[in-house]
């Protein structure tokens, strides 16, 4: 199982059996949340915030029967970071975030790959044009990759490189 971090500030977590049993984890003001990211659930990191169950490892310390696990988030924010390194996700240009039956859509902002022990980035703007960045070869300018809109190319894969994290932005 790999991990998948969710910056965010307050996220409520309801834990249940099939006997009924129900515990409650309330993450209030906290600045980093971690999801456990099921390989055999999830391909895309959309798929992260569907509000459907997620089957616990662990069994109910009072009946010893499976435990579901309900992510339900608060608020929203206007930055979403998402790290899920090790893992391979689809990177989806656009998120939704269900809160209060109110969908909250983010897009993608940004992009951190990590390879041959050094971070590069891509960066996404408004328009769907994607810059990248290298500190080591591209100095403290960006160069102009390709574009979301037209012909968009794998998010996760750039220049030999792995997606580590992604962020994104409330629309």
């Amino acid at each position: 199982m790999s991990i998948c971090t969710v910056n965010v500030q307050s996220v409520y977590i309801t834990i249940l059996t099939e006997n009924g049993h129900r515990f409650h984890i309330y993450y209030f003001n906290t600045g980093i949340y971690s999801l456990g990211i099921n390989p055999n659930r999830f391909t895309a990191l959309s798929q992260c915030f569907m509000h459907e169950p997620e089957l616990s490892p662990q069994s109910c310390r009072q009946c010893s029967k499976s435990l579901f696990i309900y992510h339900e988030f608060v608020s929203a924010k206007p930055l979403l970071a998402l790290e899920f390194s090790g893992f391979q996700l689809q990177i989806n240009d656009h998120v939704l975030v269900k809160i209060d039956n109110v969908e909250h859509n983010y897009s993608l902002a940004g992009i951190v790959y990590y390879g041959s022990d050094h971070f590069t980035a891509q960066i996404i703007l408004q328009d769907s044009q994607i810059w990248f960045h290298d500190g080591i070869t591209t100095g403290q300018t960006t160069i102009y990759d390709s574009s979301l809109a037209l012909n968009c190319p794998d998010l996760f894969t750039c220049r030999g490189k792995h997606a580590s994290m992604v962020l994104y932005f409330l629309d």
